[in-house]
Order: C-alpha cells, then sequence, then structure tokens
C-alpha cells in the first residue's frame, strides 16, 4: 500500500514539474524519458525475479533489500532538486520570483493570480474540461488497447497461449520496449507528439484485430509466429504511445490546474487498470472463460473508440509555450492544426525581429 501510494504521488507530480522547469525545446524529450526509466526498471524486474524464482524461489526479501540503495540516491538528488518556478510564482512574490521567470513574467502573474480564485473541479469546466479529457486521453487508451493482456499478464497470456518459453518472449518485447522509448526521445520533435501517438495506438488496436483473427482462425504451424509478431509490433506501440501519453499528462494541462489535472490523469488511469486487471485474468484462463486469443476482439471493441478518439482529440503540442498552449486552447483550435497555427507569442518574436 505504501509503495503504490509512493507510486501514485510520482505519477501525479513528476511529469508536471518536467513541464515547469524543462526548456521549450528539450521538454518532449526529458518527458519522455520519464517512460524510458519506467520500462527500464520494469525489464529489470521481470529479469531479476525470474532469475529469483529459479535459483531462490523463496528468498522474496532480497529483491526488496535491492532498492534501498535507491532511497540514498534520491536522498541526494531531492537535496540539489529546484522548486518549481511556477509554483514560486503562485505562493511567493512575483517580483522577488523575477529572475526564475524572466521570459514569462506577465503570463505567471495572471495565472498566479487565477489560480488562487479556483477549485481542483475546475479541471471538468469549459475548456479546462476538454484539456483534462485531452492530457488523460493517450495513456487511458493503453487500458483499452490491451495494456493488461500484453502487458501485465502478458507471460501468463502467452503461456496460456500455447507458448512453450513465455519469459524469453516477454523479454524480448521488453526490450523491444527500451528501444523504441530512446527512439523516441530523439523522434519526438521531428515527427511530432500527436503522429506518434496515433499511429503508435493504432498499431496497439491493429494487433489486438489479428490476435483476434488467430483464435478463430485453424491453428497451424505459423500461427505461433504471427502471434509473437504481432506481439513485438504491440510491445512498439506501447512504449510510443507511453512516453507521448504521460508527457501529454504534463504538457496539455493548464499550468494553474496542472497539480490537479495530472493528479485526476493518474487516477483515472489506474482505476482502468485495475478494472482491467481483474477481468483479464479470467478472459484467458483456460479453466474460466477460455477465450484464449479471441481476447483480442474484446479489446478491439472496447479499444476503437479510444482510437478514433485519440486522432480527433489530440493535438501536437511540440515547441509550444504555456502561454501559446493556453491561447490555442482559448481559441479552441483544432487539435489536427495546432501545429500550424501562429500564436500571439510567434507574431511578438516576428514583429521584434523585424524591428
Amino acid at each position: 500500500m505504501l509503495a503504490g501510494y509512493g507510486v501514485g504521488c510520482l505519477q501525479a507530480t513528476v511529469l508536471g514539474y518536467i513541464s515547469e522547469v524543462a526548456p521549450v525545446r528539450i521538454r518532449g524529450g526529458l518527458l519522455m524519458c520519464y517512460s524510458f526509466w519506467w520500462t527500464l526498471g520494469s525489464f529489470f524486474t521481470h529479469v531479476a525475479l525470474q532469475r529469483m524464482s529459479k535459483l531462490h524461489p523463496y528468498n522474496w526479501l532480497t529483491p526488496i533489500y535491492t532498492q534501498w540503495g535507491q532511497i540514498g540516491l534520491m536522498f541526494i538528488i531531492y537535496l540539489i532538486l529546484p522548486e518549481s518556478p511556477a509554483w514560486l510564482a503562485t505562493d511567493y512574490d512575483v517580483d522577488h520570483q523575477y529572475h526564475l521567470l524572466e521570459l514569462a513574467i506577465e503570463h505567471e502573474r495572471a495565472v498566479a493570480a487565477e489560480q488562487r480564485r479556483e477549485s481542483w473541479t475546475s479541471i471538468f469546466r469549459g475548456t479546462d474540461g476538454r484539456r483534462t479529457l485531452t492530457a488523460l486521453w493517450t495513456i487511458m487508451t493503453q487500458q483499452f488497447t490491451g495494456l493488461t493482456l500484453f502487458g501485465t499478464f502478458g507471460t501468463y497470456f502467452f503461456q496460456q497461449a500455447g507458448l512453450s518459453d513465455p519469459f524469453s518472449i516477454k523479454a524480448i518485447t521488453t526490450s523491444l520496449q527500451i528501444v523504441t522509448v530512446i527512439a523516441s526521445v530523439f523522434l519526438v520533435d521531428w515527427l511530432g507528439r500527436r503522429l506518434m501517438a496515433c499511429l503508435a495506438t493504432t498499431m496497439m488496436w491493429v494487433t489486438c484485430v489479428v490476435v483476434g483473427i488467430l483464435g478463430v482462425a485453424p491453428q497451424v504451424g505459423a500461427t505461433t509466429y504471427i502471434f509473437v509478431l504481432f506481439t513485438c509490433f504491440w510491445n512498439i506501440g506501447i512504449a510510443a504511445n507511453g512516453a507521448a501519453g504521460w508527457g501529454f499528462v504534463g504538457e496539455i494541462s493548464s499550468q494553474r490546474l496542472r497539480p490537479y489535472t495530472s493528479g485526476f490523469a493518474a487516477s483515472a488511469n489506474s482505476l482502468g487498470g485495475l478494472i482491467m486487471s481483474v477481468l483479464t485474468p479470467y478472459m484467458v484462463n483456460a479453466n474460466k472463460w477460455d477465450w484464449g486469443f479471441k481476447t483480442g476482439f474484446f479489446y478491439a471493441g472496447i479499444g476503437a473508440p479510444f482510437v478514433i478518439g485519440m486522432w480527433l482529440l489530440i493535438p501536437d503540442v511540440a515547441g509550444r509555450s504555456a502561454a501559446e498552449l493556453d491561447e490555442l486552447f482559448e481559441r479552441k483550435v483544432k487539435p489536427w492544426r495546432f501545429h500550424k497555427t501562429e500564436t500571439a507569442t510567434q507574431r511578438l518574436i516576428k514583429y521584434e525581429q523585424d524591428q
């Protein structure tokens, strides 16, 4: 329970913090590093626990002891970690913190004044409601396009599907996720967050459809190879989706409501994961519902509206400052036109360059 509380606090705060302290030009890459470390940690955990289960199956304390070293590292980091400039603008004298907000001081003053008048329920109203929905949509879509099937219960699903070495398949797919996240860090600003997230999510949905078809098609020698191939595609998709999706939680939310939006998005994602984690074992267990590969049809069905919503809701926010995002959402610019729309900030910069 304490570990779950800590992870929840991490998800609710760290992305907002990165968005507020990172320079705009490298913000996307830094946000995706969150997914990289998460994926890398999952890979190490998977391998370590597999080895422990074979060599010392009853030694459950050693994996816990290995986490203690992280406490020392975190203590050092937290001692030198600076406070968020946006939080300082809200809770302290803005003029005193002018050197931290030199490039956006007037916008920060307006945000700070408005934040004092608002409560957390503002994340559900008007433009802020749209931003909340957009911020959580990508990570929520993971839950309904097979995250628990291929991810959380991946090894169990592979075992129930008849694969002889499910651990090796899981290790391969997790390695693919690591490579994909690293590539995403460098490609995100060139390819665009919207296109990367939408294509990745569509790939995940197509995988669910193909796996479902394998469940009704005659089982032949190539069935297992096709399943493993598309499982690899799905893992590439989830890595790109997660890298972009958790970044959206930090970037798209309004600066004055970011702590509330991030917390709500993480909670909604956890709730969706809880529901699917209860249902999925029943779907794939041969002694329960015994859907096997046909479970893919279930995820394809409930995931289709979310995939369509990705293309209709998710904007490209690469290179946009907090003030620019506020303007674009307030003007109700279509998501697919975000990257083409000129903002007041851009016009001001052009004007100053022409003088």
